[in-house]
């Protein structure tokens, strides 16, 4: 210890760090070493029982089912915390944080209907799956995003999955959005069918699916060279 700087012991913060040990720095939370402090929480992804040390993966995540993925992700979340703090996501932080994973390559006019859509499917009330929770942020909710279940869109989860999840900060113009579209409901179409699916060019060429044809989308958005599509469940 240095001369007169009777908190390096803590890394100078007595506030936020203990020494119970009398060996190694821990903070709030337990944590301790190099995984004390915001920013340094352990990956948490890496203690599932699938996870491959040698290639710093967990393989064929992709083939797992949506809700198993879904709540695992969440599970680590909140044990790990992230770029919204300690603990379990904020519902604020999580819906703009989907909208900025969901439409931020997309125009306004698209983003707008992305951020009324966002919050009927986390209640659990969406259409795609009748016995959602009915409020907070449903698990069975979250497993209808991609963009939460599997960031990259890769076959494996990885640590550029985990990074996205737990560092990647959203904009202020994403929870503008999200205060715009509160109380709003999603967008419906002249059938008064909600808007609750999107897909943009990319995904129906990497899914081998032909680009819809007109009157087989609610409406379409150009964005760069791309289109990004929206329907509801009830269009064929």
């Amino acid at each position: 210890m240095g001369a007169g700087d009777r908190y390096a012991y803590v890394g100078n913060n007595p506030t936020n760090s203990t020494d119970p040990s009398g060996h190694v720095r821990c903070d709030a939370d337990g944590f301790c070493g190099d995984q004390a402090n915001v920013g340094k929480k352990p990956d948490t992804w890496k203690t599932d029982p699938d996870y491959d040390p040698d290639t710093n993966t967990i393989p064929d995540w992709d083939n797992v089912d949506r809700g198993t993925r879904a709540t695992t992700i969440w599970n680590w979340l909140c044990k790990s915390g992230g770029w919204w703090g300690d603990g379990c996501p904020h519902l604020d932080d999580l819906m703009a944080w989907l909208l900025m994973k969901e439409g931020g390559t997309y125009p306004p006019e698209a983003i707008a209907i992305i951020a009324r859509a966002i919050p009927y499917i986390l209640s659990g009330k969406g259409e795609k799956n009748p016995i959602m929770i009915a409020k907070g942020i449903s698990l069975e909710g979250l497993k209808y995003f991609t963009s939460f279940i599997n960031p990259n869109r890769g076959g494996a989860f990885d640590a550029d999955d985990w990074n996205q999840l737990t560092t990647r900060i959203p904009e202020d113009k994403y929870y503008t959005y999200m205060e715009k579209a509160k109380g709003l409901g999603p967008e419906k179409d002249a059938s008064g069918a909600l808007i609750l699916d999107w897909a943009d060019t990319d995904e129906f060429i990497k899914n081998n699916k032909p680009l819809p044809e007109e009157g087989h989308y609610y409406k379409k958005f150009q964005f760069g060279t791309n289109w990004v599509y929206f329907t509801n469940y009830n269009i064929p």
